[in-house]
Parts: structure tokens; C-alpha cells; sequence
């Protein structure tokens, strides 16, 4: 084999001349073999002579970050970069019009969809049918009674000019006779059948015979008289007194301040059978949703009747084994260590649980292995918008990250008189409730109307008046209570992070199973101390950014029972000062203030501890004893 060591790649370096890393370091590994093979068949060769021959690739210099910008700059600038940009615009835009055009539904209702869809051939009108009889919804308890009013006539009810669209259907009447066929129009009334339930919880498993009752008014309509409904109320017996009392206080004042509502307003709207089909059902409630108005489907499903929940039905429906530990909410732990009320134990012990009135642990939840929404509500559960609803608002670190939050399902068992605290769904993602089991009250608050900048600094404003917290809720908000039974489906809005949002409370008068889905906050594992810190530090954040005005003095008034040596005066000293509610919606540092308590609680523990040192020291005989010890 012959080797001409003189046409070797000198010549080539300007087709190799370019800004590719990848291209220059392959350039440079064959430049140092041929250089390598060479010198093996000249030894007598200089290294002068080599370099000369075979001169080295510089390796490519690492770009700086304004060379980066300016790159990308240019690239953005460049008309091949935008016509490109506009070329995978209209392709996206033609993939949305098309597949608007197929009208996809997801899960197994695909082939009952295509079905309902209507045939090109034209058919021939059919004769009108007639409206057919529908029977009472079965439900668990024996002890309730579905009473049928009288048919009322159909009234709107006054809407706010803020809310212009899309419309609100009419109120449901009062009927037991529903026209077949499919409600395909938002504006077109929704009749079907009107429920009525008489008591809720009274002679349930798991509640104490002894607990007492609650009268739960409905919401006042013209022509219908409904009876009130009695409510079972927290009752846990210890030492002749309610160890739930406070709970049972609440319940009272949602019973006197929430009526039950059963028809649409201008806040909720309520949907019953026939539902139409699954992709306009998901565009009806997501436009009803982003104009901040939840959505009740009523009997969407058919509810499976289980008289009691049975460790068997649970590892079988639920694939949560018995011998499973799980971390179950406490109430009597929650009222002595309000940061951590969880307690373990097996999956089988709680189920158990359920028919003991004096068991304390009363909520389980059952984290779900799948992610998304069921079916049909699939394509309503976009984490995109859920990301874009809550990064548009706040930014990093007011806001959200992607490592704090992820998006998960979660199931939840609970026991008979559970009651939840304000709180706040979905965070800026779509939540669905699903009713399997028991029955479910949900109390929600909405501002009377859509608030700006002002209103809000108004309600902060007036937050610690000396005037009660109910004037100032009945001025600016109104509150209802919904009545969730095995089969209904309720989808509050979903935009949180603006002013116009509900704040619900949630009571569940006897044992009931319900799953949704929702962005739950990853925790890191954390000692015990870590976690109280970070309680502590949650609870003035929860003051200073409660949304309704009624809801910071109650927050205050935790705060100050939660940590001993803070009083409720402390606090509203604090609020006061203009600090706390300097630029509402927006977290503010709280660091120093914690900083400060501790450093004088930690420094009042020292005093102490070192008193009874200082006490002997000053006394010579026990002074003297102590050093010769």
C-alpha cells in the first residue's frame, strides 16, 4: 500500500471552518491519527515538521450569554425562521378545525356518540313520543323520603350585567315528567326530576344516637314550599360534653347562613338528565366554568348501592389491600396538634372504624395511581391551562414551580360527621367531585359581585373592624349549600387565582366515598420540628392572604390559639400596621417577624430554665455544695 503523506487534508480545513462542535472535535481526532501514523513511518521526523503537515483543530470557544441572545435574536428575526413559525401556526390551527369536525369523545362512549350523530341520508320526520314516567333515584339510607312539589313556573332569576355569556338556563321546574331526548342548547330550560331530601345523617351508621340535630333551610322560590331538612351534627361524648363542640358550632352557623340550594342562579348551575352528549357537555361546562360559575350534574351516573363499606369492596374496587398502613385524619389530634393530625394505621382498622360513633379518625385518603380525569371529562382536564392559570398570576417564588406541584387524582373515605374548614380547590386547574357514597354538603361563598383592585383593598380593609364578621359578609357576599348525592357530579370554577372566586366548606353528615382530581403540593419529608415551623409559618401566611374579609378574624383567632405565646391582640397589632395587607394577592416576607418571636420566646426559655442556677449560685452554702460536687 502506497501512502502519500504530501495530499493530505490541509486543503480540506475550509470545508471543516464552521461554528459545529461536534464537526470540529471529529476534525481534530483524525488530524492527531494521521499525525500518529506519520511519525510511525518517519521517526526521524521534527514535531515542528508534523504540526506543519497536520496542523490541530482549535477546540470551538463556549459561547457567552449575550452571544447566545444575540444568535437567537437573529434567528427570530431571520424570515426563514418566521415563515416556519407561521407554516406550524396554520398546520396547528387546521389539526383544531379538523378535529373539532370529528368531535372525538374519549373513553367507552366513543361508539354511542358516533351513533347519536346524524346520518347525511335524510330521514323522515318521526312522530312525536310521548313523555315517559321516571321513578325516584335509589339512594343508600333507608331513612330518607324524595317528596315531589308542585310544579312551579318557570322564572329567571336576576343576573349581573357582568355576566353577559353565555346564558343561564331557566330553573329547573318542579316535575316528574322529563321529554326524551337530548338537551344539546345551554339556554334551553333543563327539565327533569326535583329531589328533596328530609334529613341527612339521623340514624346513620357511625353516628352517636345521642348526637343532636340541625334545621337546614333551602333558598326561598316563588310557589314551593320545601320542608327544612334536619342535619345530624359532630358529636363525639367525653366526660358529659361534645369534644366536637366547636365543629358542631360551625355546622350551626352554615346551617343559619348557607339555605340548600336546588336550582340555578347566577352562580351555580344545575344540569339533570338527559344530558347531551360528551364533547358539547364539556364545552357547556368549561364555558360556564371560565365565567366563574360552578356546574351540578345531578344523577349523571348511576350510583352502586352499597349499604356499608366492606374491606372486601374496598380491595376489589379500590385495590387498597387491607393490611395497607395508611395515614388517617384525626379530629381530636387535629384539636391538640393542629400542624400534623395524621395518625397510621391499617386500611382494615379504619374500615372497621366506620360504624364506631366514637372513633376519631375520620378522613382517609386514598391516594389514585392513574392521573387525568375520568371519562367524559377528559378533555377538560388540561394541565397546560392549569400551569397558565396560576404562573399568570404570581411568578417564582411569589407563585407556583412545576417541582412544588404535580398534577394528581385523589379519593377520600370519610367518616359519618366530618367537617372541613375553608379551603380552596383546584388552584388553578379544573376539579371534579364525584359522589360514590353518603351524602355530601357543600357550602360555598361568592362576592356578590366581580371584584377590582379597590374592592379588594376594601375587603382587607375591613377585616378587623370591631363591627361582627357576618355584616361585612352579608354586604359583599352570599353563600349557598349544595347537596351532593351518590351519582352527582359537581365542577367548581377553576380559576382561583382572580378576585370573583367561591371559598366552600365541606360536611359530611354520615360516611361517604367521593374521588376527584386536582394539583396536589409535594411535600418534602420533614422532623417534626420542621413541620411545625413550617405551620406556623402556613398560619400567618393564611392570614394575610385570605380572600373574604368575615374569614381573617377567624384565621387571626387560630392563629393566636395555635401559638400559645401570641395573642390575638399581638396579631391584630400586626395586621394593622398596613404590613400584612400592603399589596393584596401578593406573599409577602414573614421571615423577621417569625425571627423575632422565637428569639424572644427562646430567650424567656433560657430565663427561665437559668433561674433556679442563678437562685443557688446566689445563696454561698448551696454554691459552695454545688462546686465540691
Amino acid at each position: 500500500m502506497q501512502h502519500d503523506d504530501e495530499a493530505q487534508p490541509p486543503q480540506q480545513e475550509k470545508k471543516y471552518a464552521s461554528d459545529d462542535s461536534k464537526t470540529r472535535h471529529r476534525l481534530h481526532k483524525s488530524r492527531r491519527v494521521q499525525a500518529n501514523a506519520y511519525k510511525q513511518r518517519h521517526p526521524d521526523a521534527t514535531k515542528e515538521e508534523i504540526k506543519a503537515k497536520y496542523p490541530s483543530v482549535t477546540a470551538p470557544r463556549k459561547k457567552t450569554k449575550r452571544e447566545i441572545e444575540a444568535s437567537q435574536r437573529r434567528e427570530g428575526e431571520s424570515e426563514e425562521h418566521f415563515a416556519k413559525c407561521l407554516w406550524n401556526t396554520e398546520q396547528k390551527q387546521q389539526r383544531r378545525v379538523a378535529l373539532k369536525l370529528q368531535t372525538p369523545t374519549p373513553g367507552p362512549s366513543r361508539m354511542d356518540h358516533s351513533q347519536s350523530c346524524p346520518s347525511p341520508v335524510p330521514v323522515p320526520p318521526s312522530p312525536p313520543i310521548d313523555p315517559i314516567l321516571l321513578g325516584p333515584r335509589p339512594h343508600p339510607t333507608p331513612s330518607r323520603h324524595i317528596q315531589v312539589g308542585p310544579i312551579p313556573v318557570p322564572s329567571s332569576p336576576p343576573i349581573d350585567p357582568v355576566l353577559l355569556a353565555p346564558k343561564l338556563p331557566p330553573p329547573a321546574p318542579s316535575c316528574i315528567l322529563c321529554d326524551s331526548g337530548t338537551q344539546t342548547n345551554v339556554d334551553a330550560p333543563i327539565q327533569s326530576q326535583s329531589r328533596h331530601i328530609t334529613d341527612f345523617g339521623v340514624g346513620a351508621l357511625g353516628v352517636h344516637p345521642e348526637a343532636p340535630t340541625v334545621t337546614w333551610d333551602h333558598v326561598r322560590q316563588p310557589d314551593c314550599s320545601l320542608v327544612p331538612a334536619q342535619v345530624i351534627l359532630p358529636h363525639l361524648p367525653q366526660e358529659g360534653g361534645n369534644l366536637l363542640q366547636e365543629q358542631a358550632n360551625a355546622v350551626r352557623k352554615h346551617a343559619r347562613e348557607s339555605p340548600i340550594l336546588e336550582d340555578t342562579n347566577e352562580y351555580v348551575v344545575f344540569m339533570r338528565t338527559p344530558f347531551p352528549p360528551d364533547a358539547e357537555l364539556n364545552d357547556i361546562i368549561m364555558d360556564h366554568l371560565v365565567h366563574h360559575r360552578g356546574v351540578k350534574l345531578e344523577g349523571f351516573r348511576t350510583p352502586e348501592v352499597v349499604e356499608q363499606l366492606t374491606v372486601e369492596y374496598m380491595a376489589t374496587h379500590w385495590n387498597v389491600q387491607p393490611a395497607r398502613v395508611v395515614e388517617v385524619h384525626d379530629t381530636v389530634r387535629q384539636i391538640k396538634t393542629p400542624v400534623f393530625p395524621f395518625k397510621k394505621m391499617l386500611h382494615s382498622e379504619f374500615i372497621d372504624g366506620l360504624a364506631d360513633p366514637g372513633q376519631s379518625e375520620k378522613i382517609l385518603d386514598v391516594p389514585m395511581t392513574h392521573r387525568g380525569a375520568p371519562p367524559p371529562f377528559g378533555l377538560m382536564d388540561d394541565g397546560y391551562d392549569a400551569w397558565n392559570n396560576t404562573s399568570s398570576q404570581y411568578d417564582w417564588p411569589h407563585g407556583l414551580s412545576r417541582e412544588q406541584w404535580s398534577d394528581m387524582n385523589w379519593g377520600l373515605l370519610h367518616h359519618a360527621t366530618t367537617y372541613t374548614n375553608e379551603h380552596h380547590d383546584a388552584d388553578g386547574k379544573m376539579t371534579l367531585i364525584i359522589g360514590e357514597h353518603g351524602s355530601k354538603l357543600w357550602a360555598v361563598t361568592f362576592p356578590k359581585r366581580p371584584l377590582e383592585r379597590q374592592w379588594v383593598n376594601t375587603y382587607f380593609d375591613q377585616a378587623l373592624q370591631p363591627a361582627p364578621p357576618t355584616e361585612t359578609n352579608e354586604q359583599l357576599c352570599v353563600s349557598f349549600t349544595l347537596v351532593l348525592l351518590p351519582g352527582d357530579i359537581y365542577a367548581p370554577e377553576h380559576t382561583p387565582l382572580v378576585p370573583p372566586n367561591e371559598i366552600p366548606t365541606s360536611y359530611i353528615p354520615e360516611h361517604a366515598r367521593a374521588y376527584g382530581i386536582t394539583i396536589k403540593k409535594n411535600k418534602p419529608d420533614k422532623c417534626e420540628k420542621g413541620l411545625i415551623k413550617q405551620g406556623k409559618a402556613d398560619a400567618f401566611v393564611s392570614v394575610k392572604k385570605c380572600p373574604w374579609a368575615y374569614q381573617a378574624v377567624v384565621y387571626a383567632q387560630r392563629v393566636a390559639r395555635f401559638i400559645s405565646w401570641l395573642s390575638n391582640q399581638d396579631i391584630e397589632l400586626f395586621l394593622q400596621t398596613g404590613a400584612a395587607f400592603s399589596n393584596p394577592g401578593k406573599k409577602i416576607s414573614i421571615a423577621p417577624v417569625l425571627r423575632d418571636i422565637l428569639s424572644e420566646q427562646r430567650a424567656a426559655q433560657k430565663a427561665e430554665e437559668d433561674k433556679p442556677i442563678k437562685e443557688a449560685l446566689a445563696v454561698p452554702g448551696k454554691a459552695k455544695k454545688r462546686k465540691k460536687h
